[in-house]
Formats: C-alpha cells, sequence, structure tokens
C-alpha cells in the first residue's frame, strides 16, 4: 500500500468536508435560531436615550426615546459584564421588557426568515405589513416600498462598521444613529427620488426631524453624509461586525433589537499557523500526486 497516496486521499476528503462546512455556515439558515428571552438592564450607564421631535410621513411630529440601551439575555435587570447595546430597528411599534424573541442573523430579518419549518416568513417584510406601518400618512412614505432589502442591508452593515463604535459615546450620537438606522429602514426614497437620506423635512420624505437645535441634526447629517458617500474624519476607518436581530413572535408584539458583536481580528502567530496549515495540506497533496 502507498502510504503517501492513501495519506492524500484522506486530506483531500478532510479539505473538501472542511469547505462543505464552511458552505452550509456561509449559507446561513433560512430559520430562526430559537426563542431567546431578552431583559432591560437597569442601572448608571444602562442607556443612551435622548428624546427628540420626528415625523414620520405626513402624521403628527411626536416626541420619540431615541437611542441605544443594555440588555440581557434572560430574565435579569442586573446591569453586569454579560450587558449589551442594542439599537431598535421598528420605531412605530412600542419596547417591552421582558419580552421573548426569535434571535436571526441581519441577513435572515432584512430578507425574511421563519421561525419554524412552514411557518409564516417573519423580519423586516412583515414589520412593515403591521397595523402602525399601513396607517395613513405612513404607507408609502415611511415605508420599505421606498428601499430594497438589498440597500437595507447594505447601508445598516455600513453604517455600523463606520460609526456604531463612535455612536456609544454619548447620548446624542447614540440618539443621532438610531435615527440614521430608522431612515435606513423606511425612508430610501429621498428627496425628490433622488435615492439619498436626509435628516431635514421634505414633502415626500419618510422621515424628518422635527427641531430647530443644530446639535443633534448635525450629528444626524453627519453619519447620513457617510450614507450618502462621505464619512466625516474619524469615521472613515471600518469594523466588522456579526450581527443578531431579536425580532419579536408575532411580529407587532414588541420592537425589534439589533445587536453588534466586533470580530475579533486574528493575532499575527495564529495568521502564520493558519498559513502553515494550508502549505501542509498543499504540500502533501502535491507529494501524493507525485507518487
Amino acid at each position: 500500500m502507498n502510504y503517501a497516496a492513501t495519506a492524500t486521499t484522506t486530506t483531500g476528503r478532510f479539505a473538501s468536508f472542511a469547505a462543505s462546512a464552511l458552505l452550509v455556515v456561509a449559507a446561513g439558515s433560512a430559520y430562526a435560531q430559537g426563542a431567546t428571552t431578552l431583559t432591560k438592564a437597569t442601572g448608571t450607564g444602562s442607556s443612551l436615550v435622548e428624546s427628540h421631535s420626528l415625523v414620520f410621513g405626513s402624521t403628527a411630529a411626536r416626541n420619540v426615546n431615541m437611542g441605544a440601551w443594555k440588555v440581557n439575555e434572560g430574565t435579569s435587570s442586573t446591569l453586569g459584564a454579560s450587558s449589551f447595546w442594542v439599537y431598535c430597528l421598528d420605531p412605530l411599534n412600542n419596547y417591552i421588557s421582558p419580552d421573548t424573541y426569535d434571535k436571526v442573523s441581519l441577513s435572515n430579518f432584512v430578507n425574511g426568515y421563519q421561525a419554524t419549518p412552514g411557518g409564516a416568513t417573519m423580519g423586516y417584510a412583515s414589520i412593515f405589513a403591521g397595523a402602525n406601518y399601513q396607517a395613513a400618512g405612513v404607507k408609502t412614505m415611511y415605508d420599505d416600498s421606498t428601499t430594497t432589502t438589498a440597500r437595507v442591508l447594505s447601508d445598516l452593515t455600513n453604517l455600523f462598521q463606520h460609526a456604531y463604535a463612535d455612536s456609544i459615546t454619548s447620548s446624542v450620537k447614540s440618539a443621532a444613529f438610531q435615527f440614521a438606522i430608522w431612515e435606513i429602514l423606511g425612508d430610501g426614497a429621498g428627496q425628490s427620488g433622488n435615492k439619498q437620506y436626509y435628516s431635514a423635512g421634505y414633502s415626500n420624505s419618510g422621515l424628518d426631524a422635527n427641531e430647530t437645535g443644530t446639535t443633534f441634526r448635525a450629528q444626524v447629517d453627519t453619519y447620513l453624509n457617510g450614507l450618502n458617500g462621505t464619512w466625516a474624519a474619524g469615521l472613515t476607518g471600518t469594523t466588522n461586525y456579526t450581527f443578531s436581530v431579536y425580532n419579536p413572535n408575532p411580529s407587532g408584539s414588541g420592537q425589534a433589537l439589533i445587536r453588534a458583536t466586533a470580530n475579533a481580528v486574528p493575532e499575527p502567530g495564529s495568521l502564520a499557523l493558519v498559513s502553515l496549515a494550508v502549505f501542509g495540506v498543499v504540500y502533501t497533496r502535491r507529494k501524493g500526486k507525485n507518487s
């Protein structure tokens, strides 16, 4: 028996199996990862929320609490090391704590998922199909029909990569970041259909900041200008995140929330080991062919 040839065959099968596994992981699942309970954490440092006046569509201006807050997976409200920041993906429904959620990837939330095989499709479109989003003055203005799921996914990812870390440094930045998230979700038409984002009020705009103060509006425009193509100094670098979306089931029973977790950057030594491992597989396969 040719041992080198046998080893090569085994290595080749292992590499093929590993590649298949990676493809499965990359593709993700169209189903929820399971029911998860979230509870709002309480105490100093658990909230970056501010109240600002907003207009959704052509409805009357309303004061809205905006910004990130910390939650726990489970039923504890104790603020601690396991608490994490979330932002709202559902401005026209009320937040409930504690509440039970489907935990899904951002891609599956935006493109639709099933809580169980054969069940109803949940996620972004089902939220915007709810009564609050179908109301007169909101529908077709602050609406998922003004954008595309591909744009929502791309722009949310872009916003978080450039500005998430900046947003959790102050309450005004956090509130402005929340506005930008909501702008992406339902105001894709922009001014006169130019498909750009604005904080200012326009007749066909889906979401407006209804304030004369300059601090909040200026910070909103900093983030929206970045989405429109020009990131300000200090926001030009990017960080890659893994996103978890907590979507109430059924939709409309509470707010959908998003969590961002920074991806770990491999240490140089780890990268070197990976390179050596890949080299070893390639070298073994070549040696087997030569044998």
